[in-house]
């Protein structure tokens, strides 16, 4: 067996180098040539699993079907109305009839079953703005009072 380092010729049991002492390795067997697998050879396809069985009958679609039209909720016109008046109440200069408009509209809306905020909105800024206008009514009457 030769030594890989230095490069002497020891006997083939040896383990040892008898030059420098370096450990011998069993040599290296190349594998043949002809001994390579393609791994195309080897490859084998996936199983795929059964069809599945339904055990519903098959049913056709439905064609030509009237879509379904949403169902409108009943008083959301006069909620809308009563929260619009009851808005307007709070900013205009005469809030009378926009807040009393704004109560009623959201009352009707209320009543007609309407689940919503929009009708307890035009009731609440309806009565808002009456008592504002209350308010500017007393104020102005006590005024005109104090001034003379």
């Amino acid at each position: 067996m030769v030594c890989t380092k230095c490069g002497f010729t020891n006997e083939a049991e040896a383990k040892f180098c008898a030059s420098c002492g370096a450990a011998l390795s069993a040599p290296v067997v190349e594998p043949a040539a002809d001994t390579y697998t393609n791994p195309a050879d080897t490859y084998t396809a996936p199983v795929q699993n059964p069809t599945p069985v339904y055990s519903a009958p098959y049913q056709a679609p439905v064609q030509n079907a009237a879509p379904v039209q949403p169902v409108a909720q009943s008083g959301k016109g006069f909620a809308i109305a009563g929260m619009v008046c009851g808005i307007v109440s709070l900013v205009c200069v005469f809030p009378f009839i926009t807040g009393l408009l704004g109560i009623i509209f959201g009352a009707v809306a209320k009543s007609k079953g309407f689940q919503g905020g929009m009708a307890t909105a035009g009731i609440a800024c309806g009565a808002v703005g009456l008592g504002l206008w209350l308010f500017w009514i007393i104020f102005a009457a006590l005024a005109s009072v104090a001034a003379f």
